[in-house]
C-alpha cells in the first residue's frame, strides 16, 4: 500500500487514475465480501464460532461497525435471493444503499426490471424509484 506522502507526490492524472483504480477494486471486493457473508450465513457458521447471529459474528469477531455490518448483511441477503445484485454491485452498477432501499421491494417477477432500472442511481433516485 503506497504511503500519503507517495499518493501527494502523484500528478493530478495519475491520482485520478489511482483513485478510479481503487474504486473498481473496492467494488469487486465488495461483491466477494457480500457472496462470503451469504455463505457463512447460510451455513450458519457464526454459531459454531459462539455466536448468538451473523451480526454479532461481524461485529465481535472481525470488528465491523454496526452499520457496515447491517448493510452488507442485508445485501449478502438479497443477493443470495438474487444473484445479480453481486454481478451489480462488482461492475459499480449498484451500491449497499440502494440496495438496502430497493430489497422489500424486489420480487422474483420484478427484480431483473427495477435492479435495471436502479443502474448507477444516488440513494435519492433510488427513493424516487420505489
Amino acid at each position: 500500500m503506497r504511503s500519503t506522502g507517495s499518493i501527494a507526490n502523484l500528478s493530478e492524472q495519475q491520482l485520478l487514475h489511482r483513485f478510479a483504480k481503487l474504486v473498481r477494486q473496492d467494488q469487486r471486493h465488495t461483491a466477494q465480501l457480500l457472496a462470503a457473508i451469504a455463505e457463512i450465513d447460510k451455513r450458519k457458521l457464526w454459531a459454531e464460532h459462539a455466536c448468538p447471529s451473523m451480526f454479532a459474528f461481524c461485529v465481535e469477531r472481525f470488528h465491523m461497525s454496526e452499520s457496515m455490518t447491517a448493510k452488507r448483511i442485508w445485501a449478502a441477503r438479497t443477493a443470495r435471493r438474487f444473484p445479480v445484485v453481486l454481478q451489480m454491485v462488482a461492475r459499480g452498477e449498484l451500491h449497499l444503499s440502494a440496495i438496502m432501499k430497493l430489497a422489500r421491494h424486489l420480487t422474483d417477477e420484478n427484480h431483473r426490471g427495477l435492479l435495471t432500472r436502479a443502474r448507477h442511481k444516488s440513494s435519492r433516485e433510488i427513493d424516487l424509484l420505489v
